[in-house]
């Protein structure tokens, strides 16, 4: 069942965003209007740990519910042939990593009103990445750093 919802929510995306084409500007601009932030993911079809997060990214409940609540999500596969636009960049999936130079996968980058807030180099499992994502949805980013962020998160617990 969590595999259908993924692939209708990819359908979806492709239908809203054109034919496979990517125009970050456009979902930026949806996002600002929901008050999401969005989150791109720059992955490979062969890498394994790109795999297991896009697994374990979308057969969790818990973390599409708070994706699908606080971010838009946008699938960047370097492979593919889709045209990406972002600001004054236009190009393919494996130009639009050059331009960002990102040379590790899986990496994730929030995007806010055009601006890059924050980024993730590489896998992190389901906890980990559950605190990035609260972390970058709680507009925390500017306000103190991410060790400081899963302390005080921690701490919530102990009361």
């Amino acid at each position: 069942m969590k595999i259908i919802n993924f692939m209708l929510a990819v359908v979806l995306s492709m239908n809203l965003y054109g034919s496979g084409d990517i125009n970050i500007n456009v979902i930026d601009e949806d996002a600002k209007k929901t008050n999401k932030i969005t989150m791109v993911f720059f992955h490979m079809t062969h890498c394994p740990y790109c795999n297991r997060m896009l697994e374990e990214m979308y057969e969790k409940e818990d973390a599409m519910s708070v994706i699908n609540q606080k971010f838009y999500y946008v699938d960047i596969n370097i492979d593919d042939d889709a045209v990406i636009t972002y600001d004054k960049f236009k190009g393919t999936a494996d130009e639009f990593a050059e331009y960002f130079n990102i040379k590790m996968y899986p990496t994730i980058l929030f995007i806010e009103h055009g601006k890059i807030i924050y980024y993730v180099h590489g896998y992190r499992n389901e906890e980990k990445f559950n605190f990035i994502m609260k972390y970058v949805a709680s507009r925390s980013v500017n306000k103190m750093d991410l060790l400081e962020f899963i302390n005080e998160e921690m701490m919530k617990d102990d009361y």
